[in-house]
């Protein structure tokens, strides 16, 4: 049952949280209803200093992003898939941001090129997706927060949820970087070994986004169902909050891409 904030009380004339009247799914909601939500959605999004978590996100983002790298290509490595995956990279940051593509360009290919075998190859990604946690750590408070309630669980119980879950988030990222680097020769070999010719090419092409997108909301609705200290009902695909969080990173990814190449210039920024 989730804890209530000091001070905090309800309404007299609210409905107890399990009432009948209560409904199920945001369809049920009257039009007088959704004013409510949404004005008590932006007084709780202030009150809970949700902007200061996504600036804590992005902090542990950047942290684990090439522990989270080393892990991905660690594993695309095994298939033959790291270098790649590398280009597709790289390729990627090329058409967002050009400026900053050549001072990562070495050390993404300088992780893909890496070889490790037998048991230093699982160390690595041991301790790789050990540090790439504390993003689901961060995660984990941010929805706490929100929940309003404190984290109560033991370190034993913690952290190999969260370790699990940052295995679940790496394979995600992997499924999505194997769906932009399988495509043109490889389909091709695949559709003519299984005698399906160019068919194969033409309907991963078309397949790939849908599938890759399905990856992400999978992502997010395992950190949405596991992260926070609060007892879930039901483990759910797809929610309201969950498709606001995808389409806002979806235009804040394309609000950043315009905002590079228009308006930002690295090396007058940083200098070169």
């Amino acid at each position: 049952m989730l804890k209530q904030k000091p001070g905090n009380k309800t309404s007299a004339d609210a409905p107890h949280p399990d009432a009948d009247e209560k409904p199920d799914s945001p369809t049920e909601l009257t039009k007088r209803s959704w004013k409510y939500v949404l004005r008590k959605t932006v007084r709780e999004f202030s009150a809970d200093q949700c902007t200061d978590a996504a600036a804590g996100l992005v902090y542990y983002a950047v942290l684990a992003l090439f522990p989270a790298l080393i892990a991905i290509f660690s594993v695309l490595g095994v298939v033959g898939q790291g270098d790649a995956a590398a280009n597709a990279i790289i390729g990627i940051i090329q058409d967002v941001a050009p400026n900053a593509a050549d001072t990562l360009r070495e050390p993404i290919e300088q992780i893909a090129s890496s070889r490790g075998a037998g048991i230093a190859l699982v160390t690595g990604i041991a301790l790789a997706l050990w540090s790439a946690s504390g993003y689901v750590g961060a995660f984990s408070r941010a929805m706490n927060r929100i929940y309003e309630i404190d984290e109560g669980r033991p370190f034993w119980k913690l952290r190999p949820m969260q370790l699990l879950v940052t295995v679940i988030a790496v394979v995600a990222l992997v499924l999505v970087a194997l769906g932009l680097v399988i495509s043109g020769d490889v389909t091709t070999a695949i559709g003519n070994a299984l005698g399906l010719g160019q068919g194969v090419q033409i309907a991963w092409d078309i397949a790939k986004w849908p599938v890759m997108l399905f990856v992400i909301v999978f992502l997010v609705a395992v950190l949405y169902y596991a992260t926070p200290n609060a007892k879930q009902p039901k483990f759910r695909w797809i929610s309201l909050g969950a498709i606001i969080a995808i389409a806002a990173l979806a235009i804040a990814t394309a609000g950043f891409g315009i905002y590079v190449a228009n308006f930002s210039n690295y090396d007058r920024t940083y200098g070169s």
